[in-house]
């Protein structure tokens, strides 16, 4: 198969603006094939592309709530059709349609927010591999909210650095070609007080290091 930017054979697009997601995909037999195209006609950029026998759908969306809604219903309506591609602004394939209508969902959902931090950030205790739990673990900012929290494990000491190793972990979790992420927004915020469980259990311990002393 071709690359997208073969696919459709020279139509321009802005770099300063890459378009969010491209979905391509082939003419079927499908009960949803004419609503596909409804929808895929409804992109920002709508493309028919003849490959031997077969015709190619072509539909490019742009960065805003809507288009990305339409690109998730488009993805809804072709699950289990063969043949079809899902490329992220730069071109690269997305090789999970599930993880990619996520991802489309998510954003739309955050341009609904007044501040789309609120929607994508998350405050989370420290996720750097130590000798031992901290009592009052410092917080940080995790830029993606899908990106799991509890399987996190950042190094100071890893040959890459901290921000390469959350963009690593966007890559993992399939969200890295959303527009809204920005490992370099992963910062320290604070500490974190303990809950009055955490409190009572440190002063036990506490006790139990006098007693042995």
């Amino acid at each position: 198969m071709n690359t997208l930017h073969q696919i459709l054979d020279g139509a321009e697009w802005s770099e300063s603006r890459p378009p969010l997601v491209a979905v391509v995909f082939r003419q079927n037999r499908g009960a949803n094939y004419p609503q596909a195209v409804e929808t895929a006609r409804s992109a920002a950029l709508y493309r028919e592309r003849q490959q031997g026998k077969t015709l190619l759908h072509v539909a490019v969306f742009s960065r805003n709530e809507e288009q990305a809604s339409l690109a998730s219903t488009l993805l809804e309506l072709l699950v289990g059709i063969k043949g079809t591609l899902i490329y992220d602004g730069d071109g690269n394939r997305i090789p999970n349609e599930w993880t990619a209508k996520a991802v489309l969902e998510c954003y739309a959902n955050s341009g609904l927010s007044r501040d789309y931090r609120a929607h994508c950030h998350r405050v989370i205790d420290d996720p750097f591999d130590r000798w031992a739990p901290a009592t009052q673990p410092d917080r940080y900012i995790l830029p993606c909210r899908l990106i799991d929290r509890f399987r996190l494990r950042l190094a100071w000491d890893h040959p890459a650095s901290v921000v390469e190793q959350l963009h690593a972990a966007g890559v993992d979790s399939g969200c890295h070609w959303c527009p809204n992420f920005d490992a370099e927004a992963f910062r320290k915020v604070g500490d974190r007080s303990p809950t009055p469980g955490e409190a009572r259990e440190l002063e036990r311990l506490l006790r139990d290091v006098d007693l042995d002393l």
